[in-house]
């Protein structure tokens, strides 16, 4: 029998619920979910978590409160005991229906954080949408017949919990970002197009 699924404000609460400073071992592991963070937790509690579904493979973990915060399946400790998360699959027909009806390519900067390590299936689905120059790590630069938004969805239906990437259409002066968090988000839209001290006259 499965154990029922548990919502994120069920997680949320137990995780909550849960003694930050229990005796015996010293507890250093920090729990991270929706920009929270919860512990000091002993390596038993987080063994305990992980066998409840609390604790996932893309979980984000620190070591401190500060993180930084890795998936729980890059953790040595951690990862015996999780699942091992599938790769993504490469959808070869997201590029042709993202594909928008105009004359001009655009150019495109895409900035990826992928926390999973899943960095080469973002590569190849970013590959098909096409033609890409990997500038970094993690950053490429596209040219495409699409627009920032088609290519958001397209690429979002790919990553991982934790993984995050920001597309600049160069050509149209466009911003499209995924999975950066409710606070950055409204920092990007306030900056994106706001006044500068010379444009309102200061």
């Amino acid at each position: 029998m499965s154990a029922p699924r548990r919502s994120t404000a069920d997680v949320l609460a137990a995780l909550d619920a849960m003694p930050s400073r229990p005796a015996g071992e010293d507890p250093s592991w920090h729990v991270r979910v929706q920009e929270m963070t919860y512990g000091p937790y002993r390596f038993a509690q987080m063994q305990a978590f992980i066998t409840e579904g609390r604790v996932k493979a893309h979980t984000g973990i620190g070591r401190s409160a500060q993180g930084p915060f890795t998936p729980a399946h890059t953790h040595a400790e951690l990862a015996g005991l999780l699942a091992a998360p599938a790769a993504p699959k490469v959808d070869p027909e997201a590029g042709r229906r993202a594909t928008i009806d105009t004359d001009s390519p655009a150019n495109f900067v895409v900035v990826a954080d992928i926390r999973s390590g899943f960095v080469d299936a973002f590569a190849a689905q970013l590959e098909g949408f096409g033609l890409v120059a990997r500038a970094s790590e993690n950053v490429w630069v596209l040219r495409a017949r699409t627009s920032a938004a088609a290519l958001r969805r397209g690429l979002a239906q790919q990553v991982r919990p934790g993984d995050k990437f920001m597309i600049v259409d160069a050509s149209r002066d466009r911003l499209s970002w995924f999975n950066f968090g409710p606070q950055n988000d409204v920092a990007i839209r306030n900056t994106w197009d706001a006044p500068l001290a010379d444009d309102t006259g200061g």
